[in-house]
């Protein structure tokens, strides 16, 4: 079973479309997959639940504690797939893709699937994210010792193992580091495809560049000095 989880901060209006485009996509896989999609009202002000609801789909309101990874962990809790998928609510994600994201985890050594801006294109990609997304990359495959081009990408998709084995406490979008080091961690493989990140097309965005930037950098380090340490004793202990 495959459990897609959105969160949503006031994306009434783009889930009015992009509903309907997941549904679409996934009925072309219903003979290969189960699927449930659950839209997590963060501390919604506007119709999110509402919409969500009128489509169908499973909704988690939450009313305290806001962010992208509080979130996200409360969808996953809820979620009863044996492959979680996370992408975002405002179309910058293409359900179109999924299947491609799907494809790969039929492999037991594969744990995580990132849809890679950077293999494939961004319309949303200004000289800053650009730059950051670059710098990012750089560090976490520095002290990670990998080679993904995009590891902060929203558009994932993994086994239930990779969360459940292991406790989360990023704030922020930075859940998406701690995912990655907790597949490297179990000794999962993760693989990296070409994916397409449109344009918003309604609605203002979330994410604020330095403050979640800083959080995307101290999580990275956080984690790559964490994962180090954690090898080292294990070295140790061989001797």
């Amino acid at each position: 079973m495959i459990s897609i989880i959105i969160p949503a901060k006031d994306e009434a209006e783009n889930l009015k479309s992009l509903l309907p485009k997941l549904k679409k996509s996934l009925s072309s896989l219903k003979n290969k997959y189960r699927f449930e999609i659950i839209v997590v009202c963060d501390n919604c002000l506007d119709d999110t639940e509402k919409v969500a609801k009128c489509m169908g789909v499973v909704t988690l309101r939450r009313t305290k504690d806001p962010g992208k990874s509080k979130a996200l962990c409360d969808g996953f809790h809820k979620a009863k797939g044996d492959i979680l998928v996370m992408m975002d609510a405002d179309l910058s994600h293409l359900p179109e893709e999924l299947h491609l994201m799907l494809k790969p985890l039929k492999h037991k050594s594969v744990g995580l699937v990132i849809g890679s801006r950077e293999m494939g294109k961004s319309d949303d990609a200004t000289i800053i994210r650009r730059f950051g997304g670059l710098m990012f990359s750089f560090w976490f495959n520095l002290l990670f010792k990998t080679k993904l081009t995009d590891a902060i990408n929203g558009y994932k998709a993994f086994r239930r193992e990779i969360f459940d084995k292991y406790e989360y406490t990023a704030t922020g979008y930075a859940i998406e580091i701690e995912l990655v080091a907790n597949t490297l961690r179990s000794g999962l493989k993760i693989i990296e495809i070409p994916s397409y990140e449109a344009r918003r097309e309604k609605g203002v965005a979330k994410s604020k560049i330095i403050k979640d930037g800083w959080l995307f950098l101290k999580e990275i380090f956080t984690e790559g000095i964490a994962y180090n340490l954690e090898k080292l004793a294990i070295l140790v202990k061989k001797l």
